[in-house]
C-alpha cells in the first residue's frame, strides 16, 4: 500500500471516529505513527491515541502509553509533513465550508 493510500485510510478512519483529520505523522523506521487531530483547533484532546502502522504488513495498533517500547519508538521517530488533503479543516461557527469555487 502506498503512503498516500495509507493516509487516505487513516484519514477516513479518524473522520468516522469524529476527528477532523490527521494532526501528525511520524516516520519510525519500520512503522508510521499517525496522530488524529483534536475536534477543534483550540482543544487539547487528552483521550485520543496515536496509531502505529507496520509499513510491511499494514497492521494497525493503538499506541500504548504504558509501553516503554512505544515511547522509544516515538522518541526515535522523525515528524513528517501531513499531506494537505489529510490535514484537519477547521472553520469558524457560521462560516460556510466551500469545497470548490465556481
Amino acid at each position: 500500500m502506498s503512503f498516500n493510500e495509507l493516509c487516505e485510510k487513516m484519514y477516513n478512519a479518524f473522520r468516522r471516529d469524529g476527528y477532523p483529520g490527521i494532526n501528525g505523522i511520524a516516520d519510525a523506521g519500520d512503522f508510521w505513527i499517525f496522530n488524529p487531530a483534536s475536534e477543534t483547533k483550540e482543544e487539547t484532546d487528552y483521550g485520543k491515541h496515536p496509531y502505529i502502522v507496520d509499513k510491511k504488513t499494514v497492521s494497525v495498533r493503538c499506541f500504548d502509553y504504558l509501553d516503554e517500547d512505544d515511547w522509544k519508538l516515538l522518541e526515535a521517530s522523525t515528524q513528517i509533513d501531513v499531506p494537505v488533503e489529510y490535514r484537519p479543516v477547521y472553520f469558524d461557527e457560521g462560516e460556510e465550508l466551500v469545497l470548490c469555487k465556481t
